[in-house]
This record gives structure tokens, C-alpha cells and sequence, in this order.
């Protein structure tokens, strides 16, 4: 049973029922495909085995799409894909059964933008993984700008003019790399394994990995290519936020692993130090401008492009231990910046505020609202035993044997998140209530079961981390880093 291609399938046909059902039906319906699809994703979890020989433990295809352009429909999943996957699988639920916008068709486009995502994490051709990267957008893109906040045009427009920056040179870099396994082979081909198997000449891969990493490090939003997120963020409906937040960001993340690196190894060695400066830099701007932020949505936002460039320290670094603790910190950081937004959107459903100087006290007031919101902040602060902890602590460690600068530029970064997201939690939920805090009621269950859930994945993945699943992939690509530096050096 090809269970990946029903895993990407069954989201868009949940979206074309709830376009079809009564209004009153249309929000339970996409809640039940997204828990189908919740379903088939711990399904293909249990049929995962990492031990099998091979790249990808699970494959579906390929099966020839566009078959005079070599272009097939071959979806795989090796552990890194795996765990974004699951971690889709989780949020896209928690964000329709949160989402308040009226209507069938920003539900039917979550699901839409579902089916793109997890067809970005299982792609094994390149033509095919460029389509769902582009498609992935577009959906939130029309739920921000149709039911966003009072700036969401203005959003919505920065977010496409950040995009096209990116995509028409991934456009170019895509084209290339055909075009090259074309000539070298003779039969067209956009399979990655075959791709891997023709390298490009040396002269070519700078320019194609820059048009790849350049992409990818838009998506991911990397200081500087980041001027879309804090107003996409801070105007989107909470659904589309946490999908935006939790799940599109990550693709350029897993862009990096799945293709760029292993595409282009000895550029992404020469490229090194520059992903190092942008994550570094990153992380220590984006803490920055978090800690000066007064509006809660913006704070959880810069927290967000601090965290994102930590996983890019971790892909420059390319060592083993770095490329583990990014693909695994990228995965978790969707958990617990998608709880932290849903936690901020009901204080502003309930008060119409989200000022941090405008609760206080929340602690006495709200005690399943406060011991959420605490849970959430020690995790994004990486406290040992939460889900935060292990991806932070690897890339540090990976980056310090080659990079000892940017390995104690992402330390400080951790060290200035847990200042200001202790100082949050602190205005917060603690000191004399305000007189919002007094008129606010604590959660009933219907908002507490998704929080509920993300919290308990917050704690059992700090206790059993599943580093060991995403290990096996990431260890190739650090192979294929390492083989690269030893043809470079004297």
C-alpha cells in the first residue's frame, strides 16, 4: 500500500469535502481528515525502521510523472523527514481545533497547506519537491491576507516579495541541476539518487548551492532575508500562524539537509562560515529584539528567528552532532513556538490585549493557563528534560569542534532566551494581578485539550528524545561533508 502517497493525498481530499460540506459540517470534517492524516503519519512511524539498508526506510515510486522531463512521483522518508512529518501531523489538528476564523475556506486551505508540507518532507525528486515547496505558501498566504489582522495586506505582500526573491533563484538552480544530469547521463532525471550520482562540475555548484541556500535561508527566515516574519506573525489568524510558524519555516531548514548539502557538498563546505555568521548572527539579533519587544505575538515571534538561526549554526557546522541537534531542534521548536502562539492568541481572544505589561498576576487568576504557559517557556529555553534540551546542547557541542565563535554566539543565545522569556512568564503570571487578569476566567477544556497535548509532547520527547531517528540521515550528510573537506585539504 503506497501509505506516504494516501499520507500527502489525504489532507487535500479532506480539503475538497469540507469545500463541499454545509458550513455547520466543514470545520468537525477537516478536523477528522487531519486526525486521519495524524493516523496514517504514527502508522508509517511504526513501519519506519531505521536499520534498513538504504537512505529512505520507507518509499513510495517512483512512478514517472512528467515522463519526457524524467519528473516522477517519488516520495521517501529517512529520520529527519520523519520526525517533521509527525511533528505536521501533530500541529495541523491543534491548529484547526484552536483556529476561530469563520467560514469553510480557511480550514479547507490549512488542509491544502498540509498536503504541500508533507509532500515537501517526502520528496525524492526535485521537480516535485520545488512544486510542493512553492504550493506550501500560497495557501496560508490567502488565509493571512484574507482574515489576518488590521496590517495583513501589507503582510501578506512583504511575505510574497520575500518569497519570489527566493524562488526564482531556486527556480534557475533547480533548472541547472537538471540540465547538468541531462548532459552528463543523456536521460533526463530529476531523482535525487540519481542527481547524487552526477556530481556537478566544481565550477557550476557555488552558484547552484547559493541558489538553493538562498531559498532555503528566505524560508527559514535568516537574518537578513527575515523582514517577512515579525508582521506575517504578528497579523496572521492563529490557525495559519501556528502552520506558518510551526511548519512552513522548517522547510527551508530540511531544503538544506535533503538537498542542498547533499547536492553540493564542497560548496557547502566553502559556504560554511557564511551559514555560520548569518546563524550566529541571527540568533544573538533576533534575542535582542525579542527582549525589547512589548507585544506578546512579537516576542514569540523574534524568539522563533533566534531559535530558526541556531538550527542554520548547526547546518554550517556540518558535523554530526550539529546536523542531528538542527534537524532535531527544528522539529521541536514547531511544538513549543506553536503552543506559546495559541497560548497569546487566548489571552487576546479573552481580553482583546496582548501587551506584555498589560496581564500580571495571571498565576492566582489562571493556574492551567500559567503552569501551560510555564512548561511552554522552559522548554523553548532548552531546561534539561524537555523537549528543547537536546537539539540546543548538540549543535552547540557540534559547532564547537569547528566553529568555538559561533558555538558561544548560539550559548549566549540561550542564555539571553531563558532573560527574556523568564522576564515574560514573570510580568505574566506572577506579582499583582491587573485589572485585565481579574475579569479573565481560567481554560475550559475544549482550549485545553491541544495545549494539553502539545505539553505532554513537550516533556516526553525531553525524556526520550528520538535523536536516534534523525541520526542515521544526518550522518550521511556529515559523511558527505567530511568526504568533501578531505578532497579540498592540501
Amino acid at each position: 500500500m503506497p501509505v506516504l502517497t494516501i499520507l500527502v493525498g489525504l489532507p487535500a481530499l479532506g480539503a475538497l469535502l469540507v469545500a463541499l460540506l454545509p458550513k455547520r459540517l466543514a470545520r468537525p470534517a477537516a478536523l477528522g481528515a487531519s486526525l486521519a492524516t495524524l493516523g496514517l503519519a504514527l502508522a508509517a512511524w511504526a513501519r519506519f525502521d531505521p536499520t534498513v539498508p538504504g537512505a529512505f526506510a520507507l518509499q513510495d515510486g517512483p512512478w514517472p510523472w512528467i515522463r519526457d522531463l524524467g519528473v516522477s512521483w517519488a516520495l521517501g522518508l529517512d529520520g529527519v523527514g520523519l520526525v517533521l512529518v509527525l511533528v505536521t501531523a501533530v500541529l495541523v489538528p491543534t491548529a484547526l481545533a484552536s483556529d476561530r476564523t469563520p467560514g469553510r475556506a480557511p480550514a479547507a486551505l490549512l488542509l491544502l497547506c498540509e498536503s504541500a508540507v508533507l509532500g515537501c518532507f517526502t520528496a525524492l525528486d526535485l521537480v516535485l519537491f520545488y512544486a510542493f515547496f512553492e504550493a506550501m505558501l500560497l495557501p496560508v498566504l490567502l488565509v493571512l491576507a484574507l482574515w489576518g489582522g488590521p496590517g495583513r495586506l501589507r503582510a501578506a505582500v512583504r511575505v510574497l516579495l520575500y518569497t519570489l526573491a527566493g524562488s526564482l533563484p531556486l527556480l534557475a538552480a533547480v533548472a541547472a541541476t537538471w540540465v547538468h544530469h541531462r548532459s552528463a547521463t543523456g536521460v533526463p532525471s530529476a531523482l535525487l539518487a540519481d542527481l547524487l550520482a552526477t556530481p556537478v562540475p566544481t565550477s557550476w555548484a557555488p552558484w547552484l548551492f547559493a541558489g538553493f541556500a538562498l531559498a532555503f535561508a528566505v524560508k527559514s527566515a535568516a537574518v537578513p532575508l527575515h523582514g517577512w516574519l515579525p508582521d506575517a506573525y504578528a497579523e496572521a489568524p492563529v490557525g495559519a500562524l501556528v502552520v506558518l510558524a510551526g511548519l512552513l519555516a522548517k522547510a527551508g531548514l530540511f531544503g538544506f539537509l535533503r538537498w542542498a548539502l547533499p547536492l553540493f557538498p564542497e560548496a557547502a563546505i566553502r559556504a560554511g562560515p557564511v551559514l555560520l555568521a548569518l546563524g550566529a548572527l541571527g540568533v544573538i539579533y533576533g534575542g535582542l529584539m525579542a527582549w525589547v519587544q512589548q507585544d506578546l505575538k512579537r516576542v514569540v515571534a523574534w524568539t522563533s528567528v533566534s531559535h530558526l538561526a541556531l538550527c542554520l549554526v548547526g547546518i554550517g557546522a556540518g558535523t554530526p552532532d550539529a546536523l542531528a541537534g538542527s534537524a532535531w531542534l527544528a522539529a521541536v521548536h514547531g511544538l513549543y513556538v506553536g503552543a506559546l502562539f495559541l497560548l497569546v492568541d487566548l489571552l487576546e481572544a479573552r481580553s482583546g490585549r496582548r501587551g506584555v505589561d498589560d496581564f500580571g498576576g495571571l498565576g492566582a487568576m489562571l493556574p492551567r493557563f500559567s503552569f501551560l504557559l510555564g512548561l511552554t517557556v522552559l522548554a523553548a529555553i532548552a531546561v534539561p528534560g524537555l523537549a528543547g534540551f537536546p537539539g540546543e546542547i548538540l549543535v552547540i557541542i557540534g559547532t564547537w569542534r569547528v566553529a568555538p565563535v559561533a558555538a558561544v554566539a548560539g550559548a549566549s543565545g540561550a542564555v539571553l532566551g531563558a532573560v527574556y522569556l523568564l522576564r515574560v512568564l514573570e510580568k505574566v503570571c506572577f506579582g499583582r494581578p491587573s485589572e485585565t487578569a481579574r475579569v479573565l476566567v481560567d481554560l475550559r477544556p475544549a482550549p485545553t485539550l491541544p495545549l494539553a497535548v502539545l505539553g505532554l509532547l513537550l516533556v516526553g520527547l525531553g525524556v526520550r528524545p528520538l535523536v536516534n531517528v534523525v541520526t542515521p540521515a544526518t550522518d550521511r550528510v556529515a559523511a558527505a561533508l567530511e568526504t568533501a573537506r578531505t578532497v579540498e585539504a592540501p
